[in-house]
């Protein structure tokens, strides 16, 4: 029972203490059933942290079903790509939560794909955005999606392809949280977006605010999450996963980061 998991417990205290709010569940890339979502959800509410429920895809049902039945603090969309994307996300979103329960709800999108990126305007403009709380910038996707070379994703080439969209976020008043190999080399490039324009940033696992940034040594911050993820993939994914190998490399990646 993680509940019980003492290094389990001393990480999320060790990550409070080093400015992170919340830690992220992946439907859309781990195998968790609800039982062991509910689980996690409970030891991280009885420790005073966050619980960010990310959807196997961006019109799940029982994801999001999942996500209310667990009373997760907030919700991603990954793959949003389009108006229409956006549109069928919330319509779903609608068939589990109230109208008011979702405008009060945290909501974000995930913007991860070329496609994404140049059909931004319009998801922006569509009158479901409404129901977003902002966005979540997916730069590991994103670098894939636009063929530049995992070098680069801490680039000026990376920012400049990102930063019309932070700045459009900043002017409809949506968050916008980075993501996608975020390690402690990232630091400048998170410090390099202007003061308001950026709400958070996270790890696969981990969420930090910002003002981070300005108080604490992020450094050591990162190197926490990824402590911590190395720790719940060998000693809980591994245990029901359906993708072993998979988990295996992850680890071997985050050991070369940390």
């Amino acid at each position: 029972m993680i509940e019980h998991d003492e290094k389990f417990l001393k990480l999320i205290g060790d990550l409070k203490v080093s400015g992170a709010s919340g830690m992220k569940l992946e439907l859309e890339s781990e195998y968790l059933p609800e039982e062991k979502c509910l689980e996690i959800a409970n030891t991280l509410r009885q420790n005073d942290f966050n619980l960010v429920l990310k959807l196997g895809g961006p019109s799940s049902l029982n994801d999001i079903c999942v996500a209310k039945n667990i009373n997760a603090n907030a919700i991603v969309a990954p793959m949003v790509e389009s108006a229409y994307g956006l549109e069928k996300f919330v319509k779903t979103l609608l068939c589990v939560y109230s109208e008011t329960e979702a405008l009060e709800k945290k909501i974000y999108i995930n913007i991860e794909t070329k496609t994404g990126l140049e059909k931004f305007e319009n998801i922006i403009s569509s009158r479901y955005i409404k129901y977003v709380t902002g966005i979540v910038i997916g730069r590991s996707d994103l670098s894939s999606s636009l063929h530049l070379e995992e070098a680069l994703i801490d680039s000026d080439k990376m920012y400049e392809t990102i930063f019309p969209v932070i700045e459009r976020c900043y002017k409809e008043g949506k968050k916008v949280i980075m993501g996608g190999k975020i390690t402690p080399t990232s630091v400048p490039f998170l410090k390099k977006i202007p003061k308001g324009y950026l709400h958070g940033f996270e790890t696969r696992k981990i969420f930090f605010i910002s003002e981070l940034l300005q108080k604490r040594d992020v450094s050591f911050a990162i190197n926490k999450a990824i402590e911590f993820e190395m720790y719940y993939l060998q000693n809980f994914s591994k245990k029901i996963s359906k993708n072993i190998m998979e988990i295996d490399r992850r680890i071997l990646t985050l050991k070369k980061r940390f």
